[in-house]
């Protein structure tokens, strides 16, 4: 199949598809709260993401040819008590996606799961099933990511680790300083589990400073911003499990560019060394960056993605991979409802290239 036969198909369903969802999403103005009295009070959402894509078998000129809900998520917290709030979220991954001749439409699991506890102004202990704070990319709400989907590099420690998703189970305290323009969160978690099991903890640990004006303090930051928001953060991160251990430098900049422009970019360094822990996760280092520049009144925003790992000494260059991404998104509902359009080219130090097209349909409501 031919790269514009592809275009041409992935444009014809997306159309289709579009008129329909757009249509129907109305912009959210407002939470779906519940509240039973002043401390006690529940939400519901939902994150439907659709894709029609075609990847580009190993190779080969062929392509899979699929359509399938990338992320159906039901979203679930609130507050039980003053100072005590919970997460709840469940998803469905690739739901219908073609894996062996299988297209599995029933799986659902605990993505996120945990509690958060005031204890004093802007900070929490929070318990549970949590995502640790790898870098903004891995944090950031997934309805708001700028690229089509989350970097691959943010994430090679989730395996190795034991974790669902990247999350782990654990404790974390996390809290705003300086008027928030400070931020930290601390960690401790389950990571690998030996089978007895007396093998140390994992710990990890994030700072982040805010330079321009302070964001939301949220346990899920936005990746992108649709309003004029001026925000300059650096960050570092950094955890251990006996010898494994990976460390974070950051930049994210968002910025008013002109009359009815927003700029968006971000960039980062992890490296990973899995020491004799995880000797599966090769010592590498990675890096990512990501813009987009985001049009108020036409709300289009094109958009690019870069990654790349290298890996430590000679006999693992074969390994090495750089990701490029290009895309365009249409914010016709803001985060509430929008079509993202993106390719993606897989280049491998050895062997050939391969390429991916892909239109999502985003419906979102938190």
């Amino acid at each position: 199949m031919s790269t514009n036969s592809i275009v041409r198909r992935t444009g014809l369903i997306l159309g289709v598809a579009a008129a329909g969802l757009l249509a129907a999403t109305g912009s959210a103005s407002g939470q779906a709260t519940i509240k039973l009295n002043e401390d006690v009070n529940f939400r519901l959402g939902i994150l439907l993401q659709a894709w029609v894509n075609f990847q580009q078998l190993p190779r080969s000129d062929r392509y899979t040819q699929e359509i399938f809900l990338r992320r159906s998520r039901f979203l679930f917290g609130g507050q039980i008590a003053r100072d005590v709030t919970f997460f709840i979220q469940m998803d469905g991954g690739s739901l219908g996606r073609t894996t062996n001749g299988v297209k599995p439409l029933t799986t659902f699991f605990v993505q996120d799961a945990f509690m958060s506890v005031g204890y004093a102004k802007d900070q929490f202990l929070d318990a549970g099933l949590i995502l640790p704070a790898t870098s903004r990319g891995t944090l950031a709400s997934t309805a708001t990511i700028l690229p089509l989907d989350y970097g691959v590099t943010g994430f090679l420690s989730s395996e190795a680790t034991n974790s669902n998703a990247a999350r782990d189970l654990g404790l974390q305290a996390r809290g705003w300083l300086a008027r928030g323009r400070v931020e930290y969160r601390v960690g401790v978690l389950e990571g690998h589990r030996d089978s007895l099991p007396t093998n140390p903890l994992r710990y990890n640990a994030r700072i982040q400073v805010q330079l321009l004006d302070p964001e939301a303090k949220v346990v899920f930051p936005q990746d992108v911003y649709l309003t004029a928001a001026r925000a300059l953060a650096l960050a570092a991160f950094g955890e251990v499990q006996q010898d494994y251990n990976a460390y974070t430098f950051e930049a994210f900049f968002s910025h008013p560019l002109g009359a009815g422009a927003q700029v968006t970019a971000q960039v980062n360094d992890i490296t990973y060394n899995g020491g004799t822990t995880f000797p599966g996760l090769l010592g590498q280092h990675t890096y990512s960056g990501e813009a987009g520049l985001y049009f108020k009144r036409s709300k289009l925003m094109p958009f690019a993605h870069y990654e790349t790992q290298r890996h430590e000494g000679t006999v693992h260059d074969a390994l090495d991979v750089d990701r490029y991404q290009l895309g365009l998104t249409y914010y016709w509902r803001g985060f509430n409802g929008n079509v993202k359009g993106a390719w993606v080219r897989v280049t491998p130090n050895t062997g050939p290239s391969s390429n991916q097209f892909t239109m999502q349909l985003q419906a979102f409501y938190y």
